[in-house]
């Protein structure tokens, strides 16, 4: 299931399919890699958390998705996120304006939920939705999914034990 929900998280990426297979099929050979040792994944790792993590590193390697620290930078979370949508062909030209949020409060940055919110807002316009994979870590893993395979994707996932939301 982890090739095909690749396949759903990369629009139909073949490239992202095959890496997810041959690590699902090897997966010794992710383990002696750079990312699962970033990961803290060993050789006690279950098949599980090694196909899951392989998956996520594929798609952050092809920029489908973004990981993102909860106290990342405004900045460098749309940053993150134009690279994802440029790779979709959107176009995600959005600037935070920190002047007066709904509160109407100055903010000098504001915080990395509230980014990934308003950004929900604007690229929902493209027919596309904001998610986020939990990883059970204190990152985000943001991507962008279409609206019509959302879903599909989250029960897939679900299915899988890995939860899928939205902003």
């Amino acid at each position: 299931m982890f090739p095909e929900a690749g396949r759903l998280l990369s629009c139909g990426d073949e490239s992202i399919v095959r890496q997810i297979s041959y690590y699902v099929e090897h997966s010794e050979e992710y383990l002696a890699g750079q990312d699962a040792h970033y990961r803290g994944l060993y050789n006690g790792a279950t098949k599980y958390d090694i196909c899951l993590f392989a998956m996520i590193d594929a798609l952050i390697e092809h920029d489908y998705i973004r990981e993102f620290d909860w106290k990342e930078d405004q900045d460098d979370i749309l940053h993150g996120l134009r690279v994802i949508a440029k790779k979709l062909g959107v176009s995600l030209d959005i600037e935070m304006d920190l002047i007066f949020l709904d509160d109407g409060e100055y903010a000098e940055c504001l915080e990395p939920e509230r980014v990934f919110t308003l950004v929900a807002v604007y690229i929902s316009n493209f027919r596309y939705d904001l998610v986020c994979i939990d990883i059970n870590s204190d990152s985000y893993v943001i991507g962008l999914l279409p609206h019509k395979d959302h879903q599909r994707c989250e029960s897939m996932l679900h299915d899988m034990d890995i939860r899928l939301y939205s902003f």
